[in-house]
């Protein structure tokens, strides 16, 4: 954004109050300027540390319950095939 006027703009559509805006962008800005990294190896560092995908949560409880039924009808499976047996 600091390179970027047109993302700073389309950031800026997304608030009513802009005074909130400017004050967080001084403080971005004054903190960029004391980071030694250069932009190139921010953006490596950033796209390193952040997961690619953030599943949402109701998906993830989704997929682990249908992994906990299909554990459960393999076990039943077993047990009714071990009761055969005997």
């Amino acid at each position: 954004m600091a390179e970027n006027p047109v993302a700073e703009s389309q950031l800026r559509e997304l608030f009513e109050q802009s005074s909130e805006l400017d004050g967080w962008l001084r403080d971005w800005r004054e903190r960029l300027a004391s980071d030694p990294q250069a932009v190139a190896e921010r953006i490596a560092s950033m796209r390193a540390a952040s997961p690619a995908f953030i599943p949402r949560n109701h998906r993830v409880q989704a997929a682990l319950a249908l992994e906990y039924m299909a554990q459960m009808a393999f076990r039943l499976d077993v047990i009714e095939l071990g009761g055969a047996k005997q």
